[in-house]
């Protein structure tokens, strides 16, 4: 198998390991996914700015769709030793974009 990221996901693996028991550091991961949302979110707001995205997206709802989506794919294709769960999250959210790709894109 070839790992996209030798050992899995840090956020995915800190936010398992931390739970309940190391309030501070999951506060710090909680940070860290949140600025992956935001990320996203830009990302997405981008789009339908210049015209590439349609404008009825919510925007919110699908940046929480993609990470938790990529998140579960890297657990998912880690635990099989399998590529194959990230090949096909990624397959699905890239024809969902193209859903909502504008005629002008």
């Amino acid at each position: 198998m070839t790992h996209l990221l030798f050992g899995g996901c840090p956020l995915l693996n800190t936010a398992i390991e931390c739970d309940d028991t190391h309030p501070e550091l999951r506060e710090q991961a909680l940070r860290v996914m949140n600025q992956f949302l935001s990320t996203i979110q830009e990302i997405i707001l981008h789009g339908i700015q210049s015209g590439e995205l349609r404008s009825d997206f919510e925007v919110v709802s699908l940046s929480s769709l993609i990470l938790s989506t990529l998140e579960g794919a890297v657990m998912a294709s880690m635990l099989a030793r399998d590529n194959s769960h990230i090949a096909h999250c990624k397959e699905h959210l890239y024809r969902y974009l193209l859903s909502y790709q504008t005629e002008r894109a």
